[in-house]
């Protein structure tokens, strides 16, 4: 506690000799001009990505028309009629996502933390489902397919609740700025994340002036809309600047919040932050999950970026087949001038009769049909072509979205199918996982710092509720140990473990059809137990730890049962009383081959085994007195 003291104490002695050098704190109007500047070479640097998302939105609306245009100068239409390939497989990926919602489990990394791991356990999905994390969750996957990039940011927000609570947003690309050149966004010297407010919600919720008004000290790369003249009046650009600095040689955050040159809030002229920084975890608040990765940069490519290429040669294909159907389909004739016929009338279908001037054998030799023949068949073969090399390379095939192709229909054969061409959705699922981790590893973190006092939370778990309180305190706790006779003081650290809260259909079906086989082969038989256990150790599948759990406790029990009935049964026989009859667990019936024997309609057929049926008999007869 001293050595926190005397390191506050220091920090403020080097914010007064900064006073009394520069005439102010340490965060003034000369550093927020220095921190625009900064924010416009970051700009710069980034021009590139953002000219690039803006368009991908044009392409994942189906608005590139134009842009096809560009690079296909034969095309001679003002814009081309765009297919939904591109958009058909971006919309297939993200269903395959949110099909695997990640939750989360803390797990301890010392015995004498398993209690507050269990209790985050519990604790952690239900603060994080409370920041409607399912659709800032959707938005980010939607963002990561387009533009390979989705960025989520998890932060305390002081007026959530009215006392203030725990919020996780997902962060436009557009409106984030780091340190070029960089591949992970906590090495940047500074971050730039971005905002647009109404004047209004400005003076209200910092009290400046009645005549303050739009504020723009730098200008962001707008989206193109349909409706986007007069969306910027009335409205401020706020920057929220975040910056590290090194204390006592440990590398703490700040953030200072800025509109123009006016400063809102600087966590370093607050005496509260000023020398342990803003976030007592030393990070920026921002997550990146990166869909395709580049070289020295934090974002990634996503999908569009790679199919743009094959969609703009099927949409100009498309077009040249539509154009020549069209041409082969409507009639059209060679008409000459001097034909004598009003070509007004010869247009008409509604007219029936058509006054001609001369011979009507002329007149057939003046009138000649243009015959345009149907569209090849290669062009017809060359799209299709262009469409089977779309879905390859998005990795979403007719059978990932139900079809069947060469005469697959067995509902197993399809499931395993789609299972099988969904590699590459898990494996951006799984890097996911990895992004969403380091959100729970953030929220702990401000657990940690932010909660005072104990708050409560409803747990549902097992079809039961109950409530469960956690404080800061519980997490920041100081535990002291002895090595080789020192004493060390140690805060509770935790590991994350991401799992699907819900799994994907055929997931859930082969894990019931898996729980169905393992019932089938007596696997929860107790008296089968050792052997259960160890096939079960070599298995690998979801949910294996509690089965083995179960197993183990009915184990227990039927020895315990055993155990007493032997001791009811030895009592009956001291006592000279009759014989006690214990219920008998039937066999699971086993055919020669096997397999499970079934009746006509498709039930199990219970049949008794030879072997248990003799010892019953022989216990029966050795327990019932004689006549």
């Amino acid at each position: 506690m001293a050595r926190f003291i005397d390191r506050f104490k220091n920090a403020f002695s080097r914010g007064e000799k900064e006073e009394k050098k520069e005439g102010g704190l340490p965060i003034g109007e000369k550093e927020i001009k220095k921190a625009v500047a900064t924010l416009e070479s970051y700009k710069s640097g980034k021009a590139v990505l953002e000219n690039r998302i803006v368009g991908n939105e044009r392409w994942w609306k189906m608005r590139h028309g134009e842009m096809i245009k560009g690079v296909a100068p034969s095309v001679n239409r003002k814009e081309l009629t765009a297919s939904g390939w591109t958009f058909n497989s971006i919309t297939q990926k993200h269903a395959d996502a949110m099909d695997s919602y990640p939750t989360c489990n803390v797990l301890p990394r010392e015995e004498s933390d398993k209690a507050t791991a269990e209790l985050l356990s519990d604790v952690l999905p239900v603060i994080i489902d409370h920041t409607n994390f399912r659709k800032t969750y959707w938005d980010g996957w939607w963002s990561k397919l387009k533009n390979g990039t989705a960025v989520y940011k998890p932060y305390w927000d002081p007026d959530a609740d009215g006392i203030g609570d725990i919020a996780i947003e997902y962060v436009d690309l557009l409106n984030l700025f780091w340190q070029p050149g960089i591949k992970d966004i906590q090495k940047s010297r500074n971050v730039f994340h971005v905002e647009t407010w109404d004047d209004d919600a400005l003076r209200e919720v910092y009290d400046l002036p009645d005549d303050f008004s739009g504020e723009k000290t730098i200008s962001v790369k707008q989206y193109i809309h349909d409706e986007s003249e007069g969306a910027d009046k009335g409205k401020s650009v706020v920057v929220d600047w975040w910056y590290k600095k090194r204390i006592d040689n440990r590398a703490v955050v700040h953030y200072c919040r800025f509109v123009g040159d006016r400063i809102l809030y600087a966590s370093e002229n607050d005496p509260e932050y000023a020398g342990k920084g803003y976030y007592d975890h030393g990070k920026y608040p921002f997550v990146f999950d990166v869909l395709f990765p580049e070289v020295d940069m934090p974002t990634g490519f996503g999908y569009i970026d790679i199919l743009k290429g094959i969609q703009s040669r099927i949409d100009v294909t498309a077009d040249l087949f539509a154009q020549k159907a069209v041409l082969a389909a409507k009639p059209r004739f060679f008409l000459n001038k001097t034909s004598g016929i009003n070509p007004a009338d010869f247009e008409d279908g509604e007219k029936t009769v058509i006054e001609v001037e001369g011979s009507l054998s002329s007149i057939r030799d003046m009138v000649q049909e243009l015959k345009v023949e149907d569209p090849p068949a290669i062009l017809l073969n060359y799209l299709e072509s262009l469409v089977n090399e779309l879905k390859e390379v998005s990795g979403c095939r007719d059978i990932n979205q139900g079809g069947t192709t060469s005469g697959v229909t067995a509902a197993s054969a399809i499931a395993a199918l789609q299972e099988a061409g969904s590699k590459t959705s898990r494996d951006a699922t799984m890097m996911s996982y990895r992004a969403f981790e380091q959100i729970c590893e953030f929220v702990i973190e401000l657990i940690r710092q932010f909660y005072k006092t104990a708050r409560s939370f409803r747990i549902t778990k097992e079809n039961k509720m109950a409530f469960e309180d956690i404080s800061g305190d519980m997490l920041d706790e100081k535990k002291t140990s002895v090595t080789d006779g020192d004493l060390y003081t140690r805060r509770a650290v935790f590991d994350v473990s991401i799992s699907a809260q819900k799994g994907s259909p055929f997931s859930r079906i082969s894990q019931n059809e898996l729980i169905k086989e393992l019932y089938q082969l007596g696997v929860f038989r107790p008296d089968l137990a050792d052997q259960a256990l160890v096939m079960l150790d070599a298995m690998e599948f979801e949910g294996k730890d509690e089965m083995i759990e179960k197993i183990r406790q009915n184990a227990v029990l039927q020895k315990q049962v055993a155990a007493l009935s032997e001791l009811l049964q030895s009592t009956a026989n001291a006592l000279g009383g009759g014989g006690i009859e214990m219920p008998q667990q039937a066999a699971p019936p086993q055919t020669s081959g096997g397999g499970v024997e079934t009746d006509t309609l498709g039930g199990a057929v219970m049949r008794g085994s030879a072997v248990v049926d003799r010892a019953r008999e022989q216990a029966q007869n050795a327990a019932s007195p004689a006549m």
